[in-house]
């Protein structure tokens, strides 16, 4: 070989440095996908006490003590089985110290009651839970706290309660940065209702509703009213919302949900339509409906009329649920909807 040029040996330093950073950074990577989830700090049992300490050995017996002693960061986990009462979030964790109660790993826990992220408990997360609102007549979760995460959760009422989910309140709060992620949401709200939903994007501030199963809605699998903003509706499977439609865009006389994106989800055997909109006073601007799946919604997929939102490149097409008659809504192979269905595990 011959002797290599000055800018020759600047450029093989920088490709070689760049070699070591990439591999660096390959193996921080791998050693980040092993690290394991946080801790448990404290615990609860039902055959605990809520005078107790908290620690594995001696916990706590309900959910609300339980939340109540955690601190920003830590986690708090339910051991296995039911815990009556109704939950109230009160405190606030902050950005990157959320406040997380969880089942604890490879436990079974269910909360029967409703559950309400107060005004001010910003940052908490649900996750790995059974939040069952058959014990409560009221909406079984209430969301009035900013970034409020709900993932990996299994959320009902057993069709005896209301909503499922609502986010805000149009004369109180309005919620910014909630996540309704990886969820299996069903059976919400009696069975013969219109004005009870899976999720209720009241007055929502960049909500995400993500990757989840909806279905056995009383009213609307998906409720974006009457002051929803900013709403990202992204894979998720809704179906049979049993009086309405499978996704409305709404206004109230004074307010309307604007700047929605509504894409790549799946929306079939719904009451009415699979997706429409609903305006008492002014329209809402922005509402996009682009690239989802419609099949069998009696009404058809949309009105023609399209008042408040642009659809785009939907697709009619019968999306193949491996099992519906026993909850399976995931895609058999070869399905035209395939991409649009929740990705990952979706529930506890």
């Amino acid at each position: 070989m011959g002797r290599f040029l000055p800018w020759q040996l600047v450029a093989l330093a920088l490709l070689a440095a760049a070699a070591v950073l990439a591999g660096a950074a390959f193996a921080s990577s791998g050693r980040r996908a092993r690290i394991k989830s946080p801790p448990c700090q404290r615990f609860a049992a039902p055959h605990g006490s809520d005078s107790n300490r908290g620690t594995r050995r001696s916990p706590f017996a309900t959910a609300s003590r339980l939340a109540q002693a955690l601190r920003p960061g830590q986690t708090g986990c339910l051991l296995s089985g039911r815990y009556l009462g109704d939950l109230h979030l009160r405190q606030a964790g902050a950005r990157g110290a959320r406040l997380t109660l969880r089942a604890a790993p490879g436990a079974s826990a269910t909360i029967c009651g409703f559950t309400i992220f107060l005004p001010g408990a910003a940052y908490w997360r649900l996750t790995r839970l059974q939040i069952d609102g058959s014990c409560s007549s009221q909406n079984t979760i209430q969301i009035a706290a900013d970034h409020a995460r709900l993932d990996h959760d299994e959320l009902t009422n057993r069709q005896l309660a209301q909503s499922c989910v609502i986010i805000g309140n149009p004369s109180g709060s309005h919620p910014q940065g909630v996540l309704i992620d990886h969820d299996r949401i069903h059976d919400c709200g009696r069975r013969s209702s219109p004005f009870e939903h899976g999720v209720y994007a009241s007055s929502s501030r960049g909500a995400r509703i993500s990757d989840n199963y909806v279905y056995e809605s009383g009213g609307f699998g998906i409720h974006l009213y009457s002051d929803a903003q900013s709403t990202l509706v992204e894979r998720n499977v809704v179906v049979r919302s049993l009086t309405e439609s499978g996704l409305v865009f709404g206004g109230s006389p004074t307010a309307a949900s604007s700047h929605n994106l509504v894409r790549h989800n799946i929306f079939t055997g719904n009451g009415r339509w699979g997706a429409t909109s609903s305006w008492e006073g002014p329209v809402g601007v922005g509402n996009v409906l682009s690239g989802n799946c419609f099949s069998n919604n009696p009404a058809g997929a949309f009105p023609s009329t399209r008042v408040g939102f642009s659809p785009q490149r939907n697709l009619g097409a019968d999306p193949r649920f491996v099992d519906p008659a026993s909850g399976n809504y995931r895609l058999l192979p070869g399905s035209r909807c395939r991409q649009m269905q929740p990705r990952g595990h979706v529930g506890p």
